[in-house]
């Protein structure tokens, strides 16, 4: 019982990872980040850096998510749209202009992510909370 509300933590802190392969480089190292991912490259860093500033500043959300996505439900299901967002942003990018080969892998991680942490969301809401019976999840 509660296997959804587990998988969907797990894969909340997947997601959280992810964004941190991305946004600590961006941050730190901006133009090994641009290597890494071939994504171009920003004239001046700046604006890559406050990207990473952003990405772990909205990570920071996904902790409070992994440890009770039901007490912070709100924020459960904006991580879910926002990520399934992003997703849905670079492949317009890629679609509608001509953007470098890289950000293929931001649409693929976000939409991979966001499709089944969406499915498990909403399974997890359908076995309820497990502290309503006094479970420890």
């Amino acid at each position: 019982m509660y296997r959804a509300y587990k998988w969907f933590r797990i894969l909340v802190g997947v997601g959280l990872v992810a964004n941190l392969i991305f946004a600590l480089p961006a941050f730190l190292a901006p133009r090994l980040l641009e290597q890494m991912f071939e994504v171009g490259t920003a004239q001046p860093t700046g604006w890559l850096r406050n990207v990473g500033i952003l990405l772990i500043i909205l990570s920071s959300t996904y902790i409070a998510v992994i440890l009770d996505p039901f007490r912070y439900i709100i924020v459960s299901v904006i991580i879910v749209l926002g990520r399934f967002s992003a997703g849905l942003f670079f492949v317009a990018l890629l679609l509608a202009g001509d953007y470098p080969s890289g950000f293929r892998a931001l649409a693929v991680t976000d939409l991979a992510l966001s499709l089944p942490q969406a499915a498990l969301l909403i399974l997890a809401l359908g076995d309820g909370d497990p502290r309503a019976e006094g479970d420890a999840a």
